[in-house]
Order: structure tokens, then sequence, then C-alpha cells
């Protein structure tokens, strides 16, 4: 007896290309597994490195063939067993290798580790969720690091202005105490 694999649509990239060159294709949805959990993906981020990643131009940790998406928002559609998300979960996602050591978020699904989950509730549309997220990688000899923020600023000069989730709460802690307790 024949099993059907259910399928999505994806935008993957086999070598690389021209933006005029990325069409949609099909790929069997993946699987749950252990520390992992699929996302329904709503929004997602199109970045400067999702560019480099297109022409060729990535460092060696990106390979072919990929699914492009470094960034993303959605709500959980299944978890493994033992798992700290529920199915219909908000989340939000990004960084962690997801779009370059494994396949992102140019997908109508996408399995992500639970260490980049970043779990909200909100009542606004996607497509200003989308835009929400953000995140920072510092890059220098063989360290990288990856903070998490929140827009805190807009100005004509900058676009955002990110500041580290653990030095919000630090400066909450040492300068109002009272409202962290």
């Amino acid at each position: 007896m024949e099993t059907s694999v259910a399928l999505m649509d994806v935008i993957r990239l086999d070598g690389p290309c021209e933006i005029d060159e990325m069409t949609v294709s099909q790929l069997p949805i993946p699987q749950v597994k252990e520390g992992w959990l699929r996302v329904r993906v709503a929004a997602f981020g199109i970045n400067e490195s999702e560019s480099q990643s297109r022409r060729g131009l990535s460092d060696p940790d990106f390979t072919y063939p990929r699914v492009l998406g470094i960034e993303g928002v959605g709500v959980v559609d299944e978890v493994a067993p033992g798992s700290a998300f529920t199915p219909g979960q908000q989340v939000a996602f990004m960084m962690g290798g997801l779009g370059r050591e494994y396949d992102g978020s140019y997908a109508r699904y996408t399995l992500i580790p639970e260490r980049i989950v970043i779990p909200f509730t909100s009542d606004l549309d996607w497509a200003t969720i989308g835009a929400i997220p953000l995140g920072l990688e510092l890059r220098g000899g063989l360290e990288t690091q990856h903070y998490r923020g929140r827009i805190v600023g807009f100005s004509n000069r900058l676009n955002t202005l990110l500041v580290p989730e653990h030095f919000i709460q630090e400066m909450n802690r040492r300068l109002a105490p009272e409202a962290t307790a």
C-alpha cells in the first residue's frame, strides 16, 4: 500500500541564483523531533544575510540546497512529548542556524529548536507582528554571540535600536527593584 506524504510550499535554493530565479517548490512537511517544534509560518523578514546566501556569498556554515529564512513568526503546529510549548501558541523565532545550517522560514511550516523560540500573545495582525522580532548576532575571531532584544526607540538616523534582553533585565533589577519584585 502506498502512503502519501503531506507536502508544503517552500522557496528552496539549490545553488546561487538571481532574485527572479527564486521559485516556489514543494517539500514534505517536516516531522517533529525531540527538542524541536513545528511552526506554521505566518510572516518572515527578508534581510541582507539572505540576499548574500542567495547569491552564494555566505560563510561556510551555509550549504545548498537550503530553504532561506533566519527569522519569523507563526503558530506552534506540533510539539514533541515533554515540550514546554503547546499547539496554537504564538511564537517568534530567529537565528541559531535557522535558514543556514537547517531549513528556515521561507516555507509554510518550519522545524525549529525550542532554544530559539520566543512565545508571545498579541492581537496584532501577522504583517505587523512579522516586523517586530529582532535579534543581533556578533561574530569575531572564533566567537559568535547572539542577542535578543526589544525595539525601544526610533529616530530618523537609526532605523531601530536593539537593547539586549539581559541588559534590560539587569537594569530593571538595579534601577527599579520594586517594579521587578
